[in-house]
C-alpha cells in the first residue's frame, strides 16, 4: 500500500467510477481510496481493497472563526464505541478514524455500525498505516 498526503483545500472527485455505496472502483486493477479534512487530502493506493481516513485535529468555530480542538460528543461516542472499548492514545478520535478507514476498505462506510467493532482489535489484527502530525490523524487499511 502507498499513502500520499497533500496540503490542499481543493478536491474534486466527480467523475470517479463508484460502487453502489460510493466507494471508488479500481482502475486497471489498482484500488484506491480518498479522504480529506482540514485542508489536507489523503490517498491510499493498493493492489487490494483499501480504505483511508484523515481527520483534522481542529475544526473551525462558526461563532469565533477560530480553530478549536476537535472533540467527539457524548452522543457520537455512544454510536461509535463498542462496549468496554478503550481510547487509543488517550483520544477517541483515533478510534473513529481507525473505524472509518476500515469501513471504507470494506466498502461499507458509515453503514458498518462502528459500535460493532473495536478499534484496538483492528489495530492488533491488521497493523494499518498510521501517521499523526500536529494537524491531523490518518489511518489506512489494505
Amino acid at each position: 500500500m502507498q499513502v500520499y498526503i497533500y496540503k490542499s483545500d481543493k478536491l474534486n472527485t466527480r467523475g470517479l467510477p463508484r460502487d453502489k455505496n460510493g466507494k471508488p472502483l479500481p482502475i486497471n486493477g489498482t484500488h484506491f481510496n480518498i479522504s480529506h479534512s482540514g485542508g489536507y487530502v489523503a490517498v491510499a493506493i493498493s493492489g487490494s481493497p483499501v480504505g483511508i481516513d484523515l481527520q483534522s485535529k481542529f475544526k473551525l468555530s462558526r461563532k469565533t472563526n477560530e480553530l478549536t480542538p476537535r472533540k467527539l460528543s457524548a452522543r457520537a461516542l455512544k454510536k461509535i464505541l463498542s462496549p468496554d472499548e478503550k481510547p487509543i492514545q488517550n483520544n477517541y478520535i483515533h478510534n473513529f478514524v481507525i473505524k472509518e478507514a476500515y469501513a471504507k476498505k470494506l466498502g461499507k462506510g458509515l453503514s458498518l455500525g462502528f459500535s460493532t467493532v473495536d478499534a484496538n482489535t483492528l489495530l492488533e489484527k491488521y497493523h494499518p498505516y498510521f501517521k499523526e502530525t500536529k494537524d491531523y490523524i490518518c489511518y489506512a487499511f489494505d
